[in-house]
């Protein structure tokens, strides 16, 4: 059961970020040889520096989170146009591009309900 972005904590958005990135590493291992070293290392990199940026986000001292996150957020929309760069030259099927593109709407919304905290009211 997915539960709203806003009752989830910064541990879990760090956990799920991992859990996404052991997710995906036997994903693209199965791309094409010749894209291996280029669109699988790149996602594979992109998820890496995505959970290292909210680790460091979670241990800023807050005035110094929103740029973290801010990242966080660009660093989402790229792996998303990677992804759909794999499904687009059908390295997954309508289904499996689905299902990757569920979990990172699902990191980007637990992303943004942590940035939306931080705002001033």
């Amino acid at each position: 059961m997915i539960m709203p972005a806003n009752t989830l904590s910064k541990e879990d958005l760090i956990n799920r970020t991992y859990q996404f990135l052991l997710e995906m590493i036997p994903r693209l291992e199965k791309l094409p040889r010749n894209q291996k070293f280029l669109i699988a290392d790149r996602i594979e990199n992109l998820i890496m520096d995505l959970l290292n940026t909210f680790i460091e986000a979670y241990y800023v001292p807050k005035d110094q989170k929103p740029p973290r996150l801010a990242k966080a957020n660009l660093q989402i929309e790229q792996l998303r146009f990677l992804i759909r760069l794999c499904h687009d030259l059908q390295y997954y099927s309508h289904s499996a591009y689905g299902y990757i593109s569920e979990k990172i709407n699902e990191i980007g919304k637990m992303n943004g309900g942590w940035w939306r905290s931080l705002q001033v009211k």
